[in-house]
């Protein structure tokens, strides 16, 4: 239970479109210089109310002089499970909607990842444009070995 917490708090970062970055002015970001290290909470609530991604930056503690900043969010990343960024500084997303089909969390083995860059076109600090790479539930886009997509990202190095 404990490991799936911790994953859904690493996914909780990924979700709300979260880069560790120093400052850029204009960019909704987390409040700077909070005590360090954060304290730890010992009583977690019930139930955990969703936040907006705005709202969700000042629950971040981060090293002195650091700040967490929103650059992505949904619509433009939708489920991510992974990512990584590739030497243009684009950010190459691995998305996964939903893997239960009925209330017993029964698995569905259907395909339905699919890997998505975002970009930022107007360099301003904050991704604006989605790209569909890799699409594994059509039988129109390109399909990997096994209709499965693979379990990593690992951009090239362009030459």
């Amino acid at each position: 239970m404990r490991l799936r917490a911790a994953l859904v708090g690493i996914a909780l970062v990924i979700v709300v479109g979260l880069v560790v970055v120093l400052g850029r002015p204009g960019i909704p970001s987390s409040e700077v210089d909070k005590p360090w290290p954060a304290p730890v909470l010992m009583d977690e609530p019930e139930v955990s109310v969703p936040l907006s991604p705005t709202d969700s930056l000042a629950t971040f503690t981060m090293p002195p002089g650091y700040r967490v900043e929103l650059v992505a969010a949904e619509p433009l990343v939708k489920d991510p499970i992974l990512f990584e960024f590739d030497g243009d500084g684009r950010l190459w997303v691995m998305e996964m909607p939903g893997f239960s089909i009925n209330d017993q969390m029964d698995n569905s083995f259907e395909p339905i990842n699919q890997l998505v860059v975002i970009e930022d076109t107007d360099e301003d600090g904050v991704f604006d444009k989605r790209t569909v790479f890799i699409a594994d539930h059509s039988g129109d886009q390109i399909r990997s070995e096994g209709n499965k997509l693979a379990p990593g990202i690992a951009p090239f190095e362009r030459r």
